[in-house]
């Protein structure tokens, strides 16, 4: 099964790396395409001609992703951001119900920090010392800031090298799922696509 992804990130970045994986190791008969549009305001621009070119060329769904902090522009609302997006899509004449818009608040590693067990497990196996556990993030307050909540635990953090490699040290996706509601939505359609 052929799914879409369009990532507002560049190639290389993070986004591009670690929702495919995620969507792999939930259901592995999905395979990714993606395309990436650099940043958000390209995001707004591409999604109805990337969504389009995607379900043309065999996908079956369409995931776009966009994290809702730093704003783009505008007031970092997730539904003003949706309605932007549709509004690209219908312009292009794209089956809106086969794709699917993904917000996620505040950002990847707001998700990423809601279980501290990858955390840990990450930084750990970088080094000779026992560090301390980094701690359970299960609210959207506790949750903020994420990247410099990584950086202070670490002291140091680059979400282009470490985010992939991180997720590699889940062992099970239902936890940050049931404390980050965005990203619990980008799970669940996953598992629900899958069946």
């Amino acid at each position: 099964m052929k799914i879409g992804f369009i990532f507002e990130c560049t190639p290389a970045g993070p986004d591009a790396k670690v929702y495919p994986y995620v969507m792999q190791q939930l259901c592995a008969k999905m395979n990714p395409v993606i395309r990436t549009c650099g940043n958000k305001q390209n995001l707004e621009e591409l999604a109805g001609d990337y969504a389009s070119i995607l379900l043309n060329d065999g996908c079956q769904y369409v995931f776009i992703i966009w994290d809702r902090m730093p704003r783009w522009g505008g007031s970092g609302d997730c539904n003003q951001h949706k309605q932007i997006v549709s509004q690209k899509l219908l312009l292009s004449n794209v089956d809106t119900s086969k794709v699917y818009l993904c917000c996620i608040s505040n950002d990847m590693e707001s998700w990423l920090i809601a279980d501290g067990r990858p955390i840990t497990s990450y930084f750990q196996s970088l080094s000779t010392k026992q560090i301390p556990y980094f701690g359970d993030h299960k609210d959207p307050a506790s949750q903020a800031d994420a990247k410099n909540r990584i950086k202070k635990y670490n002291g140091r953090y680059n979400d282009f090298t470490d985010n992939p490699k991180i997720i590699q040290h889940f062992t099970e996706f239902r936890t940050a799922a049931a404390w980050n509601p965005s990203f619990g939505q980008y799970v669940n359609t996953i598992n629900q696509l899958c069946q």
